[in-house]
């Protein structure tokens, strides 16, 4: 085989073990995610489906590896 062959052979057998995300990222009714990076972790700050006079808060989600993703729930949105 060639060089070539090898190197593609290689790519595709590392790509199938490297971990991934799923599509959606986050399971849930949550949409139009905006994100940020803090001291090396990623956040995700997603819209959900509520009546207004019910949308106090927001679950914010958070990674080091943008594959295993931890929810926080009910991140308050009150000014202080």
């Amino acid at each position: 085989m060639t060089s070539t062959v090898w190197r593609v052979a290689l790519i595709a057998v590392l790509a199938l073990q490297a971990p991934r995300s799923g599509n959606p990222v986050i399971e849930g009714w949550y949409a139009d995610p905006e994100a940020r990076i803090f001291e090396g972790r990623y956040w995700l700050y997603p819209t959900y489906s509520a009546p207004y006079d019910q949308q106090l808060f927001l679950d914010a989600f958070s990674s080091t590896d943008l594959v295993t993703w931890t929810k926080h729930r009910a991140c308050s949105m009150r000014r202080t």
